[in-house]
């Protein structure tokens, strides 16, 4: 079960050990993949997309109170989606089923992580570029093919679009 605090980048994943009558479900620790699920008396139904609930007999009735919740505090309470029973798996959790019984437990923790203090400004830039050249290597390592990018203009994009350059020319 500690093997998520080893994983990097977005996922998420749905891991049924026959053996242990276990089932694990995780999702990556900013929530950047999508993971939904639906719990009823009889069983629990997970998908990273909400219209797949539709398949599986689950109405996909709006929730008034999660919709004017996301209007008005542009985010949802307690995972809820704006579809009346259609919860969001929260990021950085691990989702145990055992026995028929949910066990959540959150695998990150924050205040684990170590802060680099460095003594000069230079440092710290250099230390900058380094890991946000690993970030973009790691990214693209998915990518079997050439790679296109929109670029806003702004700062991220084009700083992106520029490691990634140097990247395939190496």
């Amino acid at each position: 079960k500690n093997f998520v605090n080893y994983l990097n980048g977005a996922f998420c994943f749905f891991i049924f050990d026959k053996l242990k009558k276990l089932i694990l479900v995780s999702r990556d620790h900013l929530g950047l993949r999508p993971l939904y699920y639906v719990k009823t008396s009889e069983c629990i139904k997970l998908s990273t997309n909400i219209t797949n609930f539709k398949n599986f007999g689950t109405n996909l009735a709006i929730d008034n109170k999660a919709l004017v919740d996301q209007i008005i505090y542009t985010l949802s309470k307690n995972n809820q989606t704006l579809y009346k029973n259609i919860q969001s798996m929260p990021p950085g959790n691990l989702l145990e089923i055992i026995n028929g019984k949910y066990f959540f437990k959150e695998y990150i923790n924050y205040e684990d992580i170590k802060i680099n203090s460095y003594k000069n400004e230079a440092d710290y830039i250099d230390e900058f570029k380094d890991l946000f050249s690993m970030v973009v290597k790691e990214q693209l390592k998915s990518c079997k093919k050439n790679i296109g990018m929109s670029l806003s203009g702004g700062l991220d994009s084009s700083s992106i679009s520029c490691i990634s350059n140097k990247i395939n020319l190496n």
